[in-house]
């Protein structure tokens, strides 16, 4: 997931920089977040980061995320310069959990055309992603019959669970940058607009810096003041480079880049063992030792201190000592797989939602929902099962538990279940409540009181 959001940024940057923007707009998101969209979250999410800001999305932008589900609300206005604020708009839209309750389309959409009031006087576009209702055709109509007036389109997308999104709209914007100039409109806080032009031009000059001007072409240039002056830099045929070589100067640097950071994370892990084995091999060359591969005695030997004489040993199990959680019946659940002493640093790959009647994989597989890498282990080991507020976990491979063998475990949420692995080696995990880091960090600081 890490990989294909990196290569999609850095090819929405590449055609920011290759192409350009010759009339920023104000891009609004209108993103539905009810729960009713969680089955569809991963075919969202994937056009959203990806094709969704590839069409829309131009330098000289801002992006606008708005959320809804019973209400709505504003969670990120963003004008787009360069990479990090790309990073932060994927960001923002990967952590909109639908788990909430509620949908009110049309309030939804009163909320937005509010604010776009509010918002400098240019081209505005708002794209609604919702699983929709009976009347939120007619709803969209009436906003675009509105919306006509004020220079602002808008779109709906629906979404249909277990199918992939079909009939997207497309900006309809001409290909930016045709040409050799860039012009961005931008406001600032004061309400004064500023226009920018660039023009593609070498300068020369010798000995002291000179400016020639002609009547039949001019350039924008700022002072410290922020005050223009018309004037034409002349150009040398010579010394100009041309356009297709900067745009393959461009990608080729952004191609280096990317091969640069897939190799840092592949091998970032490995680089501290190649280096100490290096050593050791240069410490046994320079005293005239013959080379000799203990690595098979030293996996026997650490075979043996974790090996049992038969499935039970005398280590008691933890006692779980927490509390029982309370499970809403009929609401989301999103849960998270722990794995003693296994890395966590492994992104989101063991958190999964979980709706009643349903239920999820456990076990040493790449196709189970949630994977054990610590030791090699088989797939399809159990399997979690949720009925209202009640969790069930089922072992597929009894053999494998040596505690519940094929024994159910009733509301098993926090409680520690252990895995014997075909050699022997002790794998202890349980299953925990995930919350959304941002919302354990909003909690915290509304707990906070400032006096007076």
């Amino acid at each position: 997931m890490k990989r294909t959001i990196l290569a999609l940024i850095l090819i929405i940057c590449a055609g920011f920089i290759v192409y350009g923007q010759s009339s920023p707009i104000d891009l609004v998101l209108l993103l539905d977040t009810s729960s009713g969209m969680s089955s569809s979250y991963d075919n969202v999410n994937n056009y959203l980061t990806g094709a969704f800001l590839s069409e829309f999305l131009r330098v000289g932008d801002t992006f606008h995320l708005i959320t809804f589900s019973g209400t709505s609300r504003l969670d990120v206005a963003r004008r787009i310069s360069g990479v990090g604020d790309v990073e932060t708009i994927i960001g923002r839209i990967l952590l909109q959990y639908p788990i909430e309750s509620g949908q009110n389309i049309g309030s939804a959409l009163t909320f937005a055309e509010q604010y776009l009031s509010t918002l400098p006087a240019r081209s505005k576009k708002i794209i609604l992603v919702s699983i929709g209702s009976n009347n939120t055709s007619t709803l969209v109509s009436e906003a675009r019959g509105r919306l006509e007036s004020r220079d602002a389109t808008i779109d709906f997308i629906q979404v249909t669970a277990g199918q992939p999104l079909t009939n997207v709209p497309v900006s309809g914007r001409p290909p930016a940058g045709s040409g050799t100039t860039a012009t961005t409109t931008e406001q600032d806080q004061t309400g004064t607009v500023t226009d920018t032009t660039s023009q593609q031009t070498d300068d020369t000059t010798t000995g002291d810096q000179q400016d020639s001007t002609s009547s039949d072409s001019t350039g924008a240039t700022t002072n410290n003041q922020n005050q223009y002056t018309q004037g034409q830099l002349t150009e040398t045929s010579d010394s100009q480079l041309s356009l297709p070589l900067i745009i393959g100067l461009i990608l080729l640097i952004l191609l280096l880049l990317g091969l640069i950071i897939f190799a840092a994370t592949r091998k970032k892990g490995s680089n501290f063992n190649r280096a100490a084995g290096a050593s050791a091999g240069a410490g046994r060359a320079s005293q005239g030792e013959k080379f000799v591969d203990h690595s098979k005695d030293l996996a026997k030997y650490a075979s043996s201190q974790n090996r049992r004489t038969t499935p039970y040993d005398d280590r008691p199990t933890a006692i779980d000592k927490n509390k029982p959680v309370v499970i809403n019946p009929s609401g989301p659940l999103i849960l998270n797989l722990f794995v003693d002493e296994q890395n966590t640093g492994i992104g989101k790959r063991n958190i999964h939602s979980l709706k009643s009647g349903y239920k999820l994989s456990v076990g040493g597989g790449k196709a189970d929902d949630y994977l054990i890498f610590l030791v090699p282990l088989p797939g399809n080991l159990g399997e979690i099962r949720r009925n209202g507020s009640q969790l069930t976990f089922i072992p597929r491979k009894p053999k494998y538990f040596p505690d519940i063998g094929s024994n159910e475990v009733r509301d098993c949420i926090n409680k520690t279940i252990r895995v014997v692995s075909d050699k022997n080696y002790e794998v202890r995990f349980r299953f925990e409540m995930y919350e959304d880091p941002l919302a354990v960090l909003n909690r915290m600081l509304m707990s906070v009181k400032i006096p007076g």
